[in-house]
This record gives C-alpha cells, sequence and structure tokens, in this order.
C-alpha cells in the first residue's frame, strides 16, 4: 500500500488524490521510487502519465512478488528491454 510505503495515513493520499492537497518535494521521491519512474514523471501531460504510471506500477508489483523468481522477474526485464529497443529500431 502506498501509503504505508511512504509512511503517512491512507487520508494524506486520498487528499493528494482529489487535490486538497499536494505532496512535498520528498513525498513526490518516495512516490516516484515507489513507482519507478523519475521526478520528472511529473510533468508530463496526464494522459501519459496514467499509462506509464499504469505500466510502471505493475512491472514493479511483479518484481516485489516473492512467488517470482530471479529468473522469472529477469526475464520479464528482458522483454520490456527487447521491446523498447525494437521501438527505438523500428519508429524512430
Amino acid at each position: 500500500m502506498l501509503a504505508e510505503a511512504l509512511g503517512v495515513q491512507r487520508a494524506t493520499i486520498s487528499n493528494y488524490e482529489i487535490g486538497r492537497r499536494s505532496p512535498g518535494l520528498d513525498d513526490l521521491k518516495r512516490i516516484a521510487d515507489y513507482f519507478g519512474v523519475g521526478l520528472d514523471y511529473f510533468s508530463i501531460s496526464n494522459e501519459s502519465k496514467d499509462v506509464k504510471l499504469e505500466i510502471c506500477s505493475k512491472i514493479m508489483n511483479y518484481f516485489k512478488q516473492d512467488d517470482k523468481s530471479y529468473e522469472e522477474k529477469t526475464d520479464l526485464f528482458n522483454e520490456v528491454v527487447k521491446l523498447y529497443t525494437r521501438y527505438v529500431l523500428e519508429d524512430n
């Protein structure tokens, strides 16, 4: 749970989500670390941000699973790198 990982109350996260409060820089760094993104993530468009957050969150959750072997996690990482490499070579 994000609140536990950040060491804050669930209400604090809720307040961030509804725009009642804004996280400080330290909280933004911890949120970025939690989801495996850089601080620059917070400066991109909302639509791109949502997709990026969803993908990063799913990958990080997979990596955090204790029932997945090192090899399974490595395979996923390699597949992501392969897909990105293919994208760069074919589209750019």
